[in-house]
């Protein structure tokens, strides 16, 4: 996908593909030509099979004899970017003036601004009974990486569940009326559960929520112990949305309390 899609009403897409080739060249340590820049430019593949016949020839020649004289020859990508001082020319090759490196630093960020604007929610639903429904958490968690997994009411019988199936690094959990010993009981016997750190918050949290590593926030309909047996959804916020709303998770879980691990035995979880 070419991140500057939308700008073409402002440079055309051949000069656009020129600065973006003598940018990426001159990143590496290279000046391209400008005999290499107008063949970038005015690339679209490899050239495919070029067939004539006589009578074409014949044709053509006659066309070009009648036709009216040419005053002035079309201007190369090269030239163009050139006389429009975003690009220079020397010996060494072409680089990008200080203007067309800001053009194109430009057309990026406008274009990215305008793709998260756009961008909207993704979701999919989780059907009740349906063994699939557990897998798609699954997967969703998974894909976070090592984020955090909020769910206010997670049971610790779900730990197993939790860290078998992703790689998720941080749970936040609202505090229960009855204490945080089932939780911190569940950490000491599970297994892998050293590389889970927990945390308790008193403040007021309804929601479930994902929030990975690559900053994105899926929200989680149901607590973890019922998907599988309510109707609920998993919904991708947008980035825009995700940004305030994984900020304030992120606010919750630094001021919650940490649920240490406790065995009776005191050994830690093999």
């Amino acid at each position: 996908m070419n991140p500057y899609h939308e700008q073409m009403d402002l440079i055309p897409e051949a000069a656009l593909r020129a600065l973006r080739f003598v940018e990426l060249i001159n990143q590496n340590g290279a000046s391209p030509s400008a005999t290499q820049v107008d063949k970038f430019a005015a690339n679209g593949g490899p050239m495919g099979a070029l067939f004539s016949s006589r009578m074409f020839d014949v044709f053509a020649k006659l066309v070009a004899a009648t036709a009216s004289q040419m005053t002035r020859e079309a201007e190369t990508i090269s030239k163009f970017i050139v006389r429009m001082e975003w690009a220079k020319e020397s010996a060494n090759g072409m680089s990008l003036t200080r203007v067309g490196s800001a053009l194109l630093a430009g057309l990026l960020k406008e274009s990215e601004a305008t793709a998260e604007s756009e961008a909207v929610p993704s979701t999919l639903v989780l059907e009740p009974d349906s063994p699939l429904s557990q897998i798609e958490l699954a997967q969703a968690t998974s894909q976070a990486g090592s984020g955090l997994f909020v769910d206010p009411h997670f049971q610790p019988l779900a730990l197993p569940w939790l860290i078998a199936s992703s790689s998720i690094s941080r749970l936040l959990i609202k505090t229960p009326k009855v204490g945080i010993g089932a939780h911190s009981t569940a950490l000491g016997y599970t297994k892998g559960s050293e590389r889970l750190e927990v945390r308790a918050t008193g403040s007021t949290l309804h929601d479930r929520a994902i929030v990975g590593d690559d900053r994105g926030v899926t929200l989680i309909g149901s607590s973890a112990n019922g998907i599988g047996r309510h109707l609920t959804t998993l919904v991708r916020l947008s980035p825009a949305d995700g940004a305030s709303y994984r900020e304030r998770l992120e606010e919750l879980y630094q001021g919650a309390e940490v649920v240490e691990p406790l065995r009776l035995d005191g050994e830690q979880p093999s």
